[in-house]
């Protein structure tokens, strides 16, 4: 068999290269976009239910509430749901209520901990209910000077939270009995105070960042106003004054985040300082006994 021979016969068993190619592409352009347009690539959160950590409301126009942590015992049937609250009205008597439900059935829930701006919530529902807790603060009674009361209930405000038992954290020690409630309650308060130290520290950098570049563009603007046109001149010097404007409002915010940075240090050590005459108080009481 001759050198053509062979090419022509090679040439039959695999089709036209200038037909086969486009329907190759057009196959290929078609399977992608079917696995795309199917969602196949992307999980499903359709059933997602539980509300994310860090998720902040307000149970009040004075009060935020920001969820830290909430946590499943399947063999108890008990979970935990930590809060970390702000309260910008400064309310000297602020307290809390809470209600759990599921669709229809309402669940046992009570406040565990509540002290030093960290709320802590128990709840007890069985495995694969999804429970909505409702947190009511009573600032409206407190400013209205109303007596806390039935009648007087529905004036309150509540944020809302929700959870399903399957796709909370498990924790099988967590337990209603037995928990130092206050020290991990000041534990959350450290972890907070030290977190926002590097933070506030980030954003004074950034800041600062911002107003080196401000202030190298008004350099290059006054650099070319000896080359500029009195119509020029004029929109330069209002670019310029705007610049200006921007640079003294950041300084502004650093200086109120250099004091928030030397609050949020000298709080960190007032905790510390707390914790450990904690932990002295409990040695010295374990040893009497």
């Amino acid at each position: 068999m001759t050198e053509r021979q062979r090419k022509e016969r090679l040439s039959k068993l695999l089709g036209r290269p200038g037909r086969a190619y486009p329907i190759f592409c057009g196959c290929l352009a078609a399977l992608m976009l079917f696995f795309l347009s199917s969602g196949w690539w992307f999980p499903d959160l359709s059933s997602t239910f539980s509300s994310p950590v860090g998720e902040v409301q307000k149970s009040s126009s004075n009060i935020s509430l920001t969820l830290l942590k909430w946590q499943y015992n399947p063999s108890t049937e008990y979970s935990e749901a930590w809060f970390s609250v702000e309260d910008t009205g400064s309310n000297p008597r602020l307290d809390f209520s809470v209600k759990a439900q599921a669709a229809v059935k309402k669940y046992d829930a009570s406040i565990l901990w509540w002290e030093d701006g960290v709320l802590a919530v128990s709840v007890s529902f069985p495995a694969g209910e999804q429970i909505r807790i409702s947190i009511e603060d009573n600032v409206s009674l407190l400013q209205s000077g109303a007596e806390e009361d039935t009648t007087t209930s529905a004036t309150k405000t509540a944020a809302e939270f929700q959870a399903a038992s399957d796709e909370l954290p498990q924790n099988v020690y967590l337990s209603p009995q037995g928990r130092e409630l206050g020290m991990e309650a000041m534990e959350i308060l450290l972890l907070s105070a030290a977190q926002a130290i590097p933070e506030t520290e980030k954003q004074i950098q950034q800041s600062q960042q911002e107003i080196e570049n401000l202030e190298e563009d008004i350099r290059l603007l006054k650099e070319e106003q000896a080359y500029q046109t009195q119509e020029e001149l004029q929109k330069s010097e209002s670019a310029i004054e705007g610049k200006e404007t921007q640079i003294l409002t950041l300084k502004e915010e650093i200086r109120q985040l250099e004091n928030d940075l030397d609050a949020g240090r000298e709080k960190l050590l007032l905790l510390l300082k707390k914790m450990q005459d904690s932990e002295m108080e409990a040695g010295s009481g374990s040893e009497k006994n």
